[in-house]
Parts: C-alpha cells; structure tokens; sequence
C-alpha cells in the first residue's frame, strides 16, 4: 500500500479566467481547493484587473503537487499577486512541484509578478510555466524571484534542487524555452555563470510589450540601482529577457516591479 509524503500531502488547484466585458476586465470564472483562496480582484488602473492568490499553508511540503491555470480572454487584462513570499520547506529527501498553464487571447495582457522563493534547506522543487499567446497581440509578462536559501538563518544554496523550465508559443510557435537547473551539491552556485558572488536572482521576461524593446532605459534603471546588478538582452523572437542578481529579494523585487510599471 502506498503510503503519502507527509500527512497533508495533496494536489491543490487553482483557476482564475479573466473576460472583458461593457468595458472592464472581470473574473468571469476561478475555481481553488484547500489551502488556496482567491481573493476579491481590485483595479488600482482602470483598465487592469489585480487579482491575489492567498494561500491557508505555511509553505510547500514534501510531496506537494500545485496545479494552475490562469487565462485571459481576448481585450481582458489581468495582474496576478502573490499574498506572501513562497517558502520550500525541508523535504527529508522528497521533492514538491508546481505545473502552470497561462493563455492569453487578443488585444489581452497578462502580468505574472508573483512574491520571491525561499528554498529551505534539504528542499527539491519542480516549476512549469507553460504560456500560450494568441498572436502578436498578446502580452505577457513573467517574473520569477529565486532566493538562495534562508541567508539570514545560515542556509546559503543548501537546498537539494531547483529546476524551473518556462516555456513561451505564440500563435502554436515556440518561441522561448528556458530550462534552468540548480543543484547546489553539484555546481558553484557563488561561481562565473552562476550568482557570481551574490545570493539572490531574478528573472523577468516581456511578450509583445513594445515599450520593453527600449533597453537603454531598462538598463539605465539597473544601472542606478547600487544594490543590483544585471542585463536587458533581445531574444530571438524580438522579445524583451531581464537578468538580475542581488542580496535581497526585496530588492530584486522591488525594481523589477519598477521596471514593470515603466513599461506599461
């Protein structure tokens, strides 16, 4: 008889579609279970619907599975927040993982800025951010925040893994994969090529964003910040990638969401 992870282990699930309709973008559709909520969506801009996800749990365990979906129906634009920084609690030699599935329709936008990830030590987490756009019309912004572990405490890159493999099509066409692995047993996470001394990183990606193809003013705006450092480069597709490095998530964060609201 199999027996679970931990005695919480489960598959939560989240839902959230967002339609445009008599000239706002609602929640036309969310479904969530245990310990996922969905709190009620706001507009600090008019035509932009802020929607939080908050969560009952302390964290991620052992053996945890998160599966979401978000969608944005054509001419709807929808930010996706976060309610807390994400914690991978020690997992005794398991793994957890979160699948994400995003659609964005015509003439839509949708912003993926979720709070920064804390690996604990001994953790193993597996992300997946799958991204469908219909067309050139279609935006996306994507933001992911990586912390090297609970530095404060003395865990600096003593988690087991971090994989994160985003993947981006447009119109069915592939246009950005991403694969990122960290093993820290195996590799100089501090080392060239890697977090180069620092402990924190960022990654922040524009689709169909034109005002983002600007990447003097990207550049300008990281190159003021003393606390970080990093790069704007075009990817194949015309597309806009960002790449920080920092000591603090916070910082990281903060200037990402400033670079975000810039190119808005």
């Amino acid at each position: 008889m199999e027996t679970s992870p931990n005695r919480y282990y489960r598959t939560c699930e989240l839902k959230a579609v967002a339609s445009y309709k008599d000239g706002k973008t609602i929640l036309s559709d969310k479904f969530y279970t245990q310990p996922f909520k969905i709190m009620k969506p706001f507009h600090i801009k008019k035509d932009l619907m802020t929607v939080m996800m908050q969560t009952a749990s302390a964290g991620i365990l052992k053996g945890d599975t998160q599966v979401m979906s978000f969608v944005c129906e054509d001419n709807a634009k929808m930010e996706l927040l976060s309610q807390s920084f994400e914690k991978l609690h020690k997992m005794d030699g398991g793994s957890a993982r979160r699948d994400t599935t995003i659609k964005v329709g015509k003439n839509a936008l949708f912003k993926y800025s979720p709070l920064p990830t804390i690996p604990f030590y001994d953790s193993g987490f597996d992300s997946t951010i799958s991204a469908e756009l219909e067309d050139k019309t279609s935006q996306l912004i994507l933001l992911e925040v990586l912390s090297g572990g609970r530095i404060a405490y003395g865990e600096e890159f003593v988690y087991r893994f971090y994989h994160s493999h985003i993947t981006v099509r447009e119109g069915g066409k592939l246009i950005y994969n991403d694969n990122a692995q960290y093993n820290p047993s195996e590799m100089d996470m501090k080392g060239l090529g890697m977090y180069e001394g620092f402990t924190h990183m960022a990654t922040l990606l524009f689709f169909n964003i034109d005002k983002a193809s600007d990447l003097d003013k990207i550049r300008s705006m990281i190159d003021a910040n003393e606390k970080v450092q990093g790069g704007a480069s075009l990817i194949q597709s015309g597309d806009t990638a960002v790449k920080l490095l920092g000591r603090s998530a916070q910082d990281l964060h903060d200037l990402c969401e400033s670079i975000m609201n810039a190119m808005l």
